[in-house]
Parts: structure tokens; C-alpha cells; sequence
């Protein structure tokens, strides 16, 4: 379970996003990202591995040009992962060919980035929240992860976090 924290825009623009144990009632620091108020000026650090700050644009890459919403960054486990939007929901893959189904949700896909001849396996994927036409949330957003990608879940997280910023603020 994670926890986000994005304090009052004006005087603090840095979202922390930390990991919950519930079985012993600690928080682990998974990541953070400093908004500035350039978007090429945005800054990341994750967890207790990468105690740098780096810009965003340098830790996740655009791979299709400034109109694309895919990206990629190397996980914990040192794989090169890619999110990939379409619709209501982002996937994770190990591949640059992603196949997306459907026309009613918003899909984001995480998979690693390597070559590969058959169908890449999907590590992640993000639903958005679904809305009534009174905009009333009927289903909360939700992420499902393959256990093959929990070593970088921290990384998958805050990668997500900026994802869906960049997407809400166009």
C-alpha cells in the first residue's frame, strides 16, 4: 500500500509518496517528486536508493516525440520498463510494440523495453476512476502489478504519479 502527500501548491510543490507497512505501522519513503513551475524543471528522487535529485525528463524518457505519452525508465531490478496511455488507462510492458483493446476506458500499460517477436507481458496496469454522468466516482482508480515487477514498484509508483500530473495538467 502507498501513501501520496502533495502539500498546498503555493509554498511546498513536492509530492511524497511513501511505502505503508501495515503489519508493523512503519512508512517507507518511496519517492518524490519536486513540481516546478516549468515542467522540464520538475524534479524526482526515488526512496532511499537515489538520494540525487534528477530532472524527470532525464529518469523518464519520451520515447515518441513532445505529442507522445509514452515514456520509460529503468526500474530497481536495472529493466527498462515503458508506460503507454490509451484511453482511461496506463499499461507496463517489456516491449515497444503495445496491442491495447476497448474504447471506454483510459489505459496506461507499463512493459519493459526490449525487442521481442511475440506479445511482451503486461507488468502494470493503471485504471483511472470511473464517473457518472453527474461526475459522481463509481469505481476508485485502481493499479494491478505483476509480481515479476514488485522490485521496482517504488519506481513504477512515482512514475505513475508524474504520468497521470503530465495528463491531467494538458
Amino acid at each position: 500500500m502507498y501513501e501520496v502527500s502533495t502539500p498546498n501548491k503555493l509554498f511546498n510543490r513536492v509530492s511524497t509518496t511513501f511505502r505503508l507497512d501495515p503489519t508493523r505501522g512503519e512508512r517507507t519513503l518511496a519517492g518524490e517528486v519536486e513540481w516546478a513551475s516549468v515542467p522540464i524543471r520538475t524534479r524526482v528522487r526515488i526512496g532511499f536508493q537515489t538520494l540525487e535529485w534528477m530532472l524527470v525528463n532525464d529518469w523518464l524518457e519520451n520515447l515518441g516525440g513532445w505529442t507522445s505519452a509514452s515514456r520509460a525508465f529503468v526500474g530497481a531490478n536495472g529493466a527498462r520498463y515503458r508506460w503507454k496511455r490509451k484511453f482511461r488507462e496506463f499499461h507496463v510492458r517489456r516491449s515497444s510494440f503495445i496491442r491495447i483493446k476497448g474504447h471506454h476506458s483510459h489505459i496506461s500499460q507499463l512493459t519493459a523495453d526490449e525487442d521481442s517477436s511475440s506479445k511482451p507481458p503486461t507488468f502494470a496496469i493503471f485504471r483511472e476512476p470511473k464517473r457518472n454522468a453527474l461526475l459522481k466516482v463509481t469505481e476508485m482508480p485502481t493499479i494491478r502489478v505483476s509480481p515479476e515487477a514488485l522490485p521496482s514498484l517504488d519506481h513504477i509508483i512515482v512514475s505513475l504519479l508524474v504520468m497521470e500530473k503530465r495528463h491531467r495538467d494538458k
